[in-house]
């Protein structure tokens, strides 16, 4: 899906990083954050910037790619 998004833009794949990754990156920011409303914004934030970042940024494995969103959300 990365790669995709890389090559076209094409929004849906987002969509589907976004259905397959999310509970995985809201558990991350609610392990940094300990606080469920705080951990939801923080997980759409991060999402959306995403939208640019993927197009900027080699990322050949989404979730290696979320490693460092401990220095994102601390």
């Amino acid at each position: 899906m990365v790669k995709q998004y890389q090559q076209t833009g094409d929004l849906a794949c987002i969509g589907k990083l976004f259905d397959r990754h999310t509970e995985m990156v809201y558990l991350i920011c609610m392990k940094y954050m300990r606080d469920e409303e705080e951990s939801k914004d923080a997980t759409m934030q991060i999402f959306e910037g995403m939208v640019k970042s993927l197009r900027k940024y080699e990322v050949q494995n989404f979730k290696s790619g979320c490693t460092p969103l401990h220095e994102i959300i601390a």
